[in-house]
C-alpha cells in the first residue's frame, strides 16, 4: 500500500507540477461563471457551460492518462520504471489513480461553481395510466402477416417487441374542438404542502405556436374543475403548476387537454408514452446535483484509464488518436436513432451495423436515456437506481478489463 500511495503521489506532483490544474479553473470559470447569459427559465447557458466543461474533462484525461506511462516510453525511462520495488498492477492503479483524482477534484470543484445557479429541484416522474398495447401489438402483428410483409427467419417475440415499440412511439395529435384525457395515481405518500407540474416534452408544436391557445382541465374524484391555461409555450414543450388542493394521496387525477384556437395552420403532436409526465416532490437541488457531479467523476475514471491503457499499449499520438475515435465512436452509436427489430434484420449490412452499433452503445444506454445534464437543469431527480447500474455495468469492468490489458503490455516491455 505505501508503494502504491507513493506512485500516487509521483504522479499528482507531476500533474500539478504543469499547468493543468490552473488551466481546468480558468476553464471552468469562462463555462460555468463568466459564461454570457440571460435570464432563462430553462438555464440554457448553464447547459451549454456544463456540457463545454464535461467535454473539456474528457478529453484532457484521455490526454493526460496517454501521456502517464507513454512519455516514459518514448523518452526511454522504462528500465527506471521498472526497477521500482512495485508491481505492475500497483503501477497501473497507481498511475491511473494519480491522473483521475485531480479530474475528479476540478469535477467537484466545477459543479460547485452551479451552486450559484438557481438549480430547480429534483422532481420524480409518473407516467400516465395508458392503456396496455399488448393486445393491440398482438393483433398489428397478425395483420402483418395475413399481408405478407413480415420478413423471414425472425423469432416471433422479436416481431412483436419490433411492433409494440412502434405502437408505443406514434404520434397523438391535440386537435381545435377534440379534448384529450388522461389519468395520472398519485403516490400514497405526500408533503403536507405538494407541489406538482405537468410537463409535455419533446417538440409537441407545430407550425405558428404564437397562435396556439392551450388549456388544461385539472380534476380530483369530487373536487370541482380548474382551467388552467400555460403563459407560455417553448420549442421543447410547457410546464404547468398544478394546484395544491387537488393533489390528493392516492388518489387518481385527471387532466384533459385542449386547444382553444381554431389555427388549422399549427399542430400540437406528441407521443403519449414518452412526452407526457408528471413531476411530482423528489429530493433537493443539491443532492440532484451531487448524484450529476458523481456521474461526471465515473465518466472520468473511464476515460483515464482508458488513456492509461492505450498508453501502455502504443505511442503518444496513436494514443490520443485511438482514444479520440473510440470517443467519438461510443458518442455517434449512443446518439444514433434506434432502429427498430424488423429493420435491423431486413439486410446483412443492417445486421452488421446494428450489431456494432448496440455493441458500443448498451453500456451507456441507460446513462444516454438518463440524460443527466438535462435532468438537472429541466428539475428532474436523477435515479440513483441508473447510476448504480452504470457503475456495475460500465465502470467496474472498464477499470478492471483497462488494467489487464495493461498488464500485457508492461510485460512486454518489461521483456524488452
Amino acid at each position: 500500500m505505501k508503494k502504491l500511495f507513493a506512485e500516487i503521489t509521483l504522479g499528482w506532483h507531476r500533474a500539478t507540477r504543469g499547468p493543468l490544474l490552473c488551466a481546468l479553473l480558468i476553464v471552468a470559470l469562462l463555462c460555468l461563471v463568466l459564461l454570457p447569459g440571460r435570464s432563462d427559465p430553462e438555464l440554457i447557458y448553464t447547459g451549454y457551460g456544463l456540457g463545454l466543461f464535461w467535454a473539456f474533462l474528457l478529453l484532457s484525461s484521455l490526454w493526460c492518462g496517454g501521456t502517464a506511462y507513454a512519455l516514459d516510453r518514448e523518452r526511454h525511462r522504462l528500465a527506471l520504471v521498472f526497477s521500482k520495488p512495485i508491481h505492475r498492477f500497483g503501477l497501473w492503479w497507481g498511475r491511473w489513480l494519480a491522473v483521475w483524482l485531480p479530474f475528479s477534484c476540478a469535477a467537484v470543484l466545477g459543479c460547485g461553481l452551479t451552486v450559484f445557479r438557481n438549480l430547480p429541484e429534483g422532481r420524480t416522474r409518473c407516467a400516465p395510466n395508458l392503456p396496455d398495447i399488448s393486445h393491440a401489438a398482438a393483433d398489428e402483428l397478425a395483420r402483418l402477416h395475413s399481408l405478407g410483409r413480415v420478413p423471414e427467419n425472425i423469432p416471433e417475440s422479436r416481431l412483436l417487441r419490433a411492433v409494440q415499440e412502434d405502437l408505443e412511439m406514434r404520434y397523438t395529435e391535440l386537435r381545435p374542438g377534440t379534448p384529450l384525457s388522461y389519468t395520472f395515481t398519485l403516490p400514497a405518500e405526500l408533503p403536507d404542502a405538494p407541489t406538482a407540474h405537468f410537463r409535455l416534452s419533446g417538440a409537441p408544436f407545430l407550425g405558428a405556436k404564437d397562435a396556439l391557445h392551450l388549456a388544461i382541465d385539472v380534476s380530483c374524484e369530487t373536487l370541482p374543475v380548474i382551467r388552467l391555461i400555460p403563459n407560455r409555450l417553448f420549442d421543447t414543450g410547457f410546464t404547468l403548476e398544478l394546484p395544491q388542493s387537488h393533489l390528493l394521496p392516492g388518489k387518481t387525477l385527471q387532466l384533459t387537454l385542449h386547444r382553444l384556437d381554431q389555427n388549422e395552420a399549427a399542430s400540437v403532436i406528441f407521443q403519449a408514452y414518452h412526452d407526457l409526465h408528471l413531476l411530482l416532490p423528489g429530493i433537493p437541488a443539491l443532492c440532484n446535483l451531487a448524484r450529476f457531479t458523481f456521474i461526471l467523476v465515473l465518466s472520468l475514471a473511464l476515460t483515464s484509464a482508458l488513456g492509461v491503457s492505450l498508453g501502455c499499449s502504443f505511442s503518444l499520438p496513436v494514443t490520443l488518436f485511438t482514444g479520440v475515435l473510440t470517443l467519438l465512436a461510443c458518442s455517434i452509436s449512443i446518439l444514433s436513432p434506434s432502429i427498430s427489430a424488423v429493420d435491423s434484420v431486413s439486410s446483412f449490412w443492417a445486421k452488421v451495423s446494428t450489431f456494432i452499433s448496440e455493441t458500443l452503445a448498451h453500456p451507456f444506454t441507460d446513462l444516454a436515456e438518463l440524460n443527466p445534464l438535462h435532468h438537472l437543469l429541466s428539475g428532474e431527480a436523477l435515479p440513483l437506481s441508473i447510476i448504480i447500474l452504470f457503475c456495475l455495468r460500465l465502470v467496474i469492468p472498464g477499470l478492471l478489463l483497462c488494467s489487464a490489458s495493461s498488464l500485457l503490455s508492461t510485460v512486454k516491455d518489461e521483456d524488452h
